[in-house]
């Protein structure tokens, strides 16, 4: 074999590799085609529901807030509302680590407190009916999301919001239990209420 008959062959078999080995790589499945990854309307889903997560971690701060003033001074519904507000938080940090398992965007949105929100309360049953109305909204979109999964198949999705259905029910027992509770009742029950808040329960849990 000539010289140069070599450097053709050798030319030959360097171009053989790099086709095969542009073929093979063409034919890998990027992170967004992979078969596990979020079909689209999925992804969409979840995003909105760490989106009204977060609209219940706002108000429940805000109820926090009013709660704490010395002026209102029941600081028992204080440190219930803001346990509630970190438990809203932690909900949207655990609905957006499953995305990003299932190699799904998280696309934040902006957090919208409609105009008609009041900033004070005249009771604190007044402020736990809010935050029922809220949980409501919570749970009945996390309902639509798991019959998304449902109907498309994902088991995976339909086993992680499980706990987050079973959550949102207690949420709304233990909210609508304290209204019941505090409603046409004298200031000396919300005091002890407020007093026993003062170790705040779960709101989920």
């Amino acid at each position: 074999m000539s010289y140069d008959d070599t450097l053709l062959h050798v030319d030959m078999r360097k171009t053989f590799f790099f086709v095969v080995l542009h073929v093979s790589m063409a034919e890998m499945p990027s992170s967004n085609n992979s078969p596990y990854a979020l079909a689209v309307e999925m992804q969409k889903n979840l995003n909105d529901q760490i989106n009204l997560e977060y609209e219940a971690f706002y108000l429940y701060e805000q109820l926090a807030a009013y709660f704490a003033r010395s002026d209102k001074a029941l600081f028992g519904f204080a440190a219930y509302f803001r346990k509630a507000a970190d438990e809203e938080r932690h909900h949207a940090h655990e609905l957006t680590e499953l995305m990003n398992k299932r190699m799904g965007t998280v696309t934040l949105k902006n957090i919208e407190i409609p105009l008609t929100t009041p900033t004070t309360w005249r009771t604190p049953a007044t402020a736990l009916r809010m935050a029922l109305v809220k949980e409501t909204e919570v749970a009945q979109h996390l309902s639509g999301v798991f019959a998304k999964a449902q109907e498309i198949n994902d088991f995976h999705i339909q086993d992680r919001l499980e706990h987050f259905v079973h959550e949102q029910a207690t949420a709304i027992f233990k909210l609508q239990s304290l209204i019941t509770r505090l409603d046409g009742k004298s200031d000396a029950v919300e005091y002890l209420i407020d007093q026993e808040l003062l170790n705040p329960p779960s709101m989920h849990d």
